[in-house]
């Protein structure tokens, strides 16, 4: 994760990276949150998986958190 968010800050001049995780992917929430993303939106049973819908969780990181963080 650290590689890539070092190629998209450093070498494509990105100044903000998003991602989606699922609620009950705990460990890459984790991981997520300790690297520096944070949780910016919930999306209410956005997506349909195993006969239910479920949520998504939205995080991102700016590159000036990023930088503090290392």
């Amino acid at each position: 994760m650290e590689l890539i968010l070092d190629f998209g800050f450093n070498y494509i001049n990105l100044n903000r990276i998003e991602l989606s995780v699922y609620p009950h992917n705990l460990r890459a929430i984790k991981l997520y949150e300790k690297i520096g993303f944070v949780k910016v939106a919930n999306l209410k049973q956005s997506r349909y998986m195993n006969g239910k819908y479920i949520d998504e969780i939205i995080m991102d990181i700016l590159r000036d958190d990023w930088v503090e963080t290392k």
